[in-house]
């Protein structure tokens, strides 16, 4: 088509400049007649033969213009556009017709479980048992917007039902709220220790596993038992082999490289600083309460397997200027207090830091060095899903921040640094030996040591039984609309024990 133009365009100039040749060929015998009979006639051809010169030379430059547009614009749409599957000769089409045959080792019905809060979540206007907990509907919708399930867990509930829904999950969920001591603490500690195997050496190991993790009476019940505290107590190597199976199902699926994601939000951002760094005074008190903010990353800026992996840089640059986080809480760690502390130090990395109303930094994502666990002082959930505060940020960039996050959480890839596979269990032991001896954790998963995690959902190797999994879904509850007081949660899930 431009060549087509280019060549009509070569063309009509062409016959347009014979045209204006044998005009000017007639003008000027008519001229040299008329110098004869007038002597001025001479400057007013030079005069016209200037004006003819300058009209050609705009008309050439004009379409030589158009033309060179055209092609230009030409091979900026050939660059843009998306080629297909099938369009390639060479290109390999699977799994009937033109679908791409998904990845087998990916589990594409994915669950998490959240865990409850005290409380109704409306300070006892919807519901006055003492008992009750919830879950603020933005959470679930939040993991349903990545293409997950939700089973709530209710941190009250007999041990043996909430950790027998545990293993019918593929990731866990620590909401904000309020609650840091009692039985919910525990619960979170528990959760947490159990499933991520951060033990204690030597002596409390046996302690430990009498107090969290797994249900005591069924410990109590293993056969066995008390050869296998006194083993654990001095000498700490074949932790969870006399066990109870829930035990030796947590060992299993951790040693065999399973991925268990855990995302802690606010309050359980909070708990897990206070459980690693075994402080129950490292929180510090912060003006942080209903407003959003910007976020500012650590220098040198890496955000290589962490939740901002996946940002655009657009994003990731207006997230700096822009107030696309949503804060509320009081407390939280300052960059100081979380330097000091070093089993915070050794556990966690920062990745971000945010400023309060008055000006105080403190601590705004961390992300695991070796598990795959994120916690961020802020919530992600509230830009997409919560509508009771006028401060929270509802732009189309702040959506944005909420999605990323979301498809962080149920989907990512791991990369592992390999090392020689000896056999199936001398690796096991063989970490556990080397643990004892370097007062170092060494993890081995499949042959594999110090994994870099980021959190993936659809990694996890576990397959639950779908009848169980159907009987637990939040979908078997309906939650409560309680956005009229117009502060707050706009839907929340209350779980009673009336």
């Amino acid at each position: 088509m431009h060549a087509r133009f280019l060549c009509n365009s070569s063309a009509d100039y062409s016959e347009n400049r014979n045209e204006t040749e044998s005009s000017h060929q007639n003008s000027s015998s008519l001229s040299l007649v008329a110098v004869s009979s007038s002597p001025s006639s001479s400057s007013s051809s030079s005069a016209l033969n200037s004006r003819y010169t300058e009209v050609v030379m705009n008309y050439l430059w004009v379409s030589l213009l158009i033309s060179l547009t055209n092609c230009l614009n030409s091979v900026k749409a050939a660059h843009q556009t998306i080629r297909f599957a099938g369009d390639d000769e060479n290109s390999v089409v699977r799994s009937g017709g033109s679908c791409i045959a998904p990845d087998s080792s990916l589990y594409y019905r994915p669950v998490i479980g959240i865990l409850t809060h005290p409380g109704d979540g409306a300070s006892g206007r919807l519901n006055n048992d003492k008992n009750a907990s919830y879950i603020a509907a933005s959470y679930v919708k939040f993991i349903e917007s990545a293409g997950a399930r939700v089973i709530p867990l209710i941190y009250n509930e007999p041990e043996e039902i909430l950790y027998e829904k545990l293993n019918l999950v593929n990731g866990v969920l620590f909401t904000g709220g309020w609650a840091k001591t009692g039985l919910y603490r525990e619960v979170v500690e528990g959760i947490f220790k159990f499933y991520y195997h951060v033990l204690p050496r030597g002596p409390e190991l046996g302690n430990y596993l009498g107090s969290y993790g797994a249900p005591r009476s069924s410990i109590k019940r293993s056969r066995g038992y008390m050869f296998n505290s006194f083993v654990l107590r001095f000498f700490g190597l074949m932790d969870g082999f006399w066990c109870s199976c829930s035990i030796k199902r947590v060992l299993k699926r951790n040693d065999a490289g399973d991925h268990f994601p855990l995302l802690a939000i606010c309050l359980g951002f909070e708990l897990l600083s206070m459980v690693i760094s075994k402080d129950t005074d490292i929180l510090e008190k912060f003006s942080a309460h209903d407003h959003a903010s910007t976020l500012q990353f650590i220098k040198p800026t890496n955000i290589e397997g962490t939740v901002f992996q996946r940002f655009p840089p657009e994003l990731l640059q207006k997230l700096t200027t822009d107030c696309l986080a949503m804060q509320n809480h009081q407390y939280g760690v300052s960059p100081e207090r979380f330097h000091e502390n070093s089993a915070l130090c050794s556990f966690f990395r920062v990745v971000t830091t945010c400023t309060d109303e008055d000006d105080q930094e403190y601590v705004s994502t961390v992300q695991a060095r070796d598990y795959p666990v994120t916690a961020v002082q802020w919530h992600p959930e509230k830009n997409a899903f919560e509508w009771g505060y006028s401060t929270i940020p509802h732009s189309e960039d702040a959506i944005q921040v909420t999605q990323h996050v979301a498809n962080y959480f149920i989907r990512f890839e791991s990369r592992t640094q390999a090392l020689p596979c000896l056999s199936t269990g001398v690796p096991v032991i063989l970490s556990r030996v080397c643990w004892l001896m370097s007062g170092t954790r060494i993890r081995t998963y499949k042959g594999v040591s110090n994994p870099q995690y980021v959190l993936e959902a659809r990694k996890s190797l576990n397959r639950p039984p779908a009848r169980k999994v159907l009987d637990s879904l939040i979908y078997n509850y309906n939650p409560t609309y309680c956005g009229k007081a117009g502060r707050g949660f706009d839907e929340v899930y209350i779980f009673s024990r009336l």
